[in-house]
């Protein structure tokens, strides 16, 4: 049975999904297109069923917009992004981009969105993440600055 057919009940829970298309053979021989096709059908599919269960919340606790497809194009990465983007929004307690800055180009969600290959538009997640990263480097700023004064 999978998870999202299962009955967990719904009180103080909270489902922490990690989706990635690495780290399983299953992914290394697939084209772009058919990595999109498995958020789009699979990942989507079983958001939207935990969602409406009146189960726990559905939280996408980390992601990259990475995989293993060989000499992936600067497009493939954004439709590979936006699917993930789209699919993952729906979550009803959001989600969480696994690092911030990594060494790792495209594990590196503020690379990604400075070279152009996460895409927000002017979607409504651009501005809670404008406002979502100011608060956070203000929180992380602050015991620095109580040790200054």
């Amino acid at each position: 049975m999978e998870l999202y057919e299962a009955d967990i009940g719904s009180h103080n829970l909270v489902v922490d999904l990690h989706y990635y298309n690495l780290f399983d053979p299953f992914f290394d021989h697939l084209s772009p297109s058919e990595n999109i096709e498995i958020i789009y059908k699979n990942r989507q599919t079983q958001i939207q069923a935990l969602n409406s269960a009146n189960g726990p919340l559905v939280f996408v606790g980390e992601w990259v917009n990475e995989w293993n497809v060989t000499n992936g194009s600067q497009a493939d990465y954004q439709n590979f992004g936006r699917a993930q983007l789209e699919v993952y929004n729906a979550a009803s307690f959001g989600w969480t981009y696994w690092t911030l800055k990594n060494d790792k180009k495209h594990w590196d969600f503020e690379w990604n969105i400075k070279n152009n290959y996460l895409q927000f538009g002017d979607s409504p997640i651009r501005a809670v993440f404008n406002c979502g990263l100011w608060v956070a480097l203000a929180c992380a700023w602050f015991p620095h600055l109580l040790f200054m004064l």
